[in-house]
């Protein structure tokens, strides 16, 4: 269940690919390639917002100050 709520989106991404591929849908809503290829799109910048936000780790965070703290 953890692996779910980690990557939900791209699971989500493939799902919507796969439903897509099989059934046609976006062929259904519009016949514009255009705007066909603006759907795809858009779901690609969702998948990388996500994906990127779940994913990043702080790196270093030293707590180097300057000037250093007064002792």
């Amino acid at each position: 269940m953890n692996i779910l709520k980690k990557h939900w989106a791209l699971i989500g991404f493939i799902l919507a690919f796969l439903i897509d591929q099989n059934t046609g849908l976006l062929d259904l809503l519009t016949e514009n390639q255009v705007y066909q290829n603006l759907i795809k799109g858009l779901g690609a910048i969702i998948l990388a917002y996500f994906w990127h936000t779940d994913n990043t780790e702080k790196i270093g965070g030293g707590g180097i100050t300057n000037p250093p703290p007064k002792k």
